[in-house]
């Protein structure tokens, strides 16, 4: 499928899904904010009446049928008018009016005349000095499943509180006009899809022509090409630039690349002239001279050698996007070699390795490098331990990731160098005062890299502990 279709595809999708999403939210938004204009509306209404009624509570004409055929008049009175494009022909408000004890003194439906209101929440609340109001539903029709809002009032006479009256309105009063707006914004909508769809294709063809001059500017990548300028899209201007300066960048890759496997590969032949002088040097000079400065030349010439070691392998790893061998990984078998192959360094520290909870992943991946990388942080471990300390490997299940952490007990990490430990010949002195080659944590993040995870390194209260976390692959 051509990039304008699947552009314009994916640019139809989104307004199609935003476009629904903006309506739902609208009409999810519409009917309770028309109700709290319906509430506020009562509220007022029901103030004004208690203000107008009082005189007729505190002297029980309320109870008196003049009263009764006074309010019902105003109740049935017939309307005859638009609001807003909807028919209005009568009354839809009903009414009651009870005591300080809420009885009812007045119902507009006839019907609750005498009966004990105290316990509505409208009543209830109002008597105590509150706001009341409640919905309930539509206790004059057996059988209603529809609703009924109440806003009540206090009725005060010379100071005392002599009753409630509380005025109702059906919510289904609202339907029409709730309807009115739904239809009007689904109209509002359409158009809005329409004039979107139309915009998303222009923009669709705008990118895939810009995209495609991107192209042939690419295929027909040489020095005198023309770059195509883009007045209006800043970025693909800067990326014919990255593309005109791709070759350079590629031949001084290459150029450095050559050149670090050059020096590292002359660097073995010092190395062993290293370890033959040590050897002869420990003849002539006294005793304890000899160890001492043939001592310092082997662990330099080792230091030498596992820098080589460690650059060629970073080197191998960084060349290769992608692994080159996929297998199944069996991690406790695998978690047992690399510990065993430590076991004589930790046990000239005292030092113990404790293996526990490491359950079977779900891990696809190159054995040889997880070795490489469980092993050099193991070696951290090690090496940053204090003497007769506990070297802790377990793994658990978070989510769908599985994770390998890697603890000890010795010094912390300072917080500025936290985030620096997977840099690049980085490192930290140990407490013999020697520092490392800076390369094995970048090794480690690398082959994570490779098999979708990544390495975290965070202080204990106690240590410090290397976290492996592969992604979708827990137990």
């Amino acid at each position: 499928m051509p990039i304008f279709l699947r552009i314009w595809l994916l640019f139809t999708i989104l307004l199609v899904c935003g476009g629904l999403l903006l309506v739902q939210q609208f009409q999810e938004q519409i009917k309770p904010n028309t109700r709290k204009v319906m509430e506020d509306i009562l509220a007022d209404n029901a103030n004004v009446i208690s203000a107008l009624i009082a005189r007729d509570v505190a002297s029980g004409h309320v109870k008196s049928k003049a009263f009764d055929e006074r309010m019902q008049t105003v109740m049935e009175r017939e309307i005859s008018g638009k609001i807003w494009s909807i028919d209005k022909a009568a009354v839809q408000q009903r009414m009651y009016i009870t005591d300080e004890k809420g009885i009812v003194l007045y119902d507009s439906l006839g019907k609750f005349k005498g009966e004990d209101f105290s316990r509505w929440n409208d009543v209830y609340l109002t008597l105590r000095g509150r706001y009341g109001a409640r919905s309930s539903l539509d206790a004059a029709q057996d059988q209603s499943r529809l609703s009924v809002m109440y806003v009540a009032a206090p009725i005060i006479y010379k100071g005392e509180l002599i009753g409630v009256v509380s005025l109702g309105k059906p919510n289904t009063s609202i339907e029409p006009f709730l309807m009115t707006a739904e239809q009007e914004m689904w109209q509002l909508a359409m158009w809005y899809l329409f004039i979107g769809w139309i915009l998303a294709g222009f923009l669709s063809w705008w990118l895939s022509h810009n995209i495609n001059q991107v192209r042939r500017f690419a295929l027909a990548l040489a020095p005198t090409s023309q770059r195509p300028k883009f007045y209006l899209s800043k970025e693909l201007t800067d990326l014919t630039e990255a593309i005109a300066n791709m070759r350079t960048q590629l031949e001084d890759q290459a150029y450095v690349e050559h050149y670090v496997s050059t020096l590292t590969h002359e660097l073995k032949s010092p190395l062993a002239g290293i370890r033959a002088g040590a050897e002869i040097l420990q003849d002539p000079l006294p005793l304890e001279d000899q160890q001492y400065f043939a001592g310092n030349l082997v662990a330099q010439a080792d230091k030498l050698h596992l820098l080589i070691e460690r650059m060629l392998l970073l080197m191998r790893l960084e060349k290769s996007q992608l692994l080159t061998k996929q297998e199944t990984i069996d991690m406790p078998q695998l978690l047992h070699s690399v510990i065993q192959q430590r076991q004589n360094m930790a046990q000239s520290k005292n030092i113990v390795l404790q293996m526990e909870g490491v359950l079977t992943p779900k891990l696809q991946g190159d054995v040889f490098w997880l070795e490489q990388a469980i092993g050099n942080v193991l070696d951290n471990a090690l090496d940053f331990s204090h003497t007769e300390g506990v070297v802790k490997i377990w793994g658990e299940n978070v989510g769908k990731d599985w994770l390998l952490h890697i603890s000890n007990q010795g010094p912390q990490v300072d917080e500025f160098a936290l985030e620096k430990v997977f840099d690049r010949y980085f490192s930290l002195a140990r407490s013999s005062g020697n520092r490392g080659t800076g390369i094995g944590l970048t090794l480690v993040q690398e082959v994570m890299q490779r098999h979708q995870g990544e390495a975290k390194l965070f202080n204990l209260q106690d240590g410090v502990c290397v976290t492996l976390r592969f992604y979708k692959a827990a137990a």
